[in-house]
């Protein structure tokens, strides 16, 4: 995974993959990723060490985008 990548919140919409033993994601549900310097896709790491890759428009919607490129830019 390419370091530096920006923070992002995203909700969602389809889990493509299986989910292995203690997973916690669920649909619908928001979380903090970190977002491909494409834009689009991000990386999300579960506690249990399950890594996702959720493609923006396909398996994730990104949430409040300028609320996020906002928090990026207090760095």
């Amino acid at each position: 995974m390419v370091q530096n990548m920006q923070k992002v919140e995203f909700q969602i919409v389809q889990i493509l993959d299986s989910r292995k033993s203690g997973s916690i994601i669920e649909v619908g549900a928001i979380y903090t990723g970190d977002l491909d310097p494409t834009g689009r896709c991000l990386w999300f790491s579960e506690p249990n060490g399950q890594e996702w890759v959720f493609y923006i428009g396909e398996s994730c919607t990104i949430v409040n985008p300028s609320t996020n490129t906002e928090r990026a830019n207090d760095n």
